[in-house]
């Protein structure tokens, strides 16, 4: 979560390349909705994620970004 926290900080913009409203093209999807994904996710992605998770909130509050 250290990580993550550090990486959507608004002084990490170099991360980030803005583009003008209208200057992308193509079909708009909606992807979450109410809180819920509505794209189907392999079970074997999900269990990545519920992994890195874990790590996630093992490593919260301790400042040294070992998350």
């Amino acid at each position: 979560m250290v990580d993550e926290k550090r990486f959507l900080d608004r002084e990490n913009e170099e991360w980030f390349k803005r583009v003008e409203p209208g200057t992308v093209e193509g079909e708009r999807r909606v992807i979450i909705e109410g809180w819920k994904s509505l794209i189907v996710v392999p079970e074997t992605v999900m269990k990545v994620w519920r992994e890195y998770e874990k790590r996630g909130k093992e490593g919260e509050g301790d400042g040294d970004g070992s998350a």
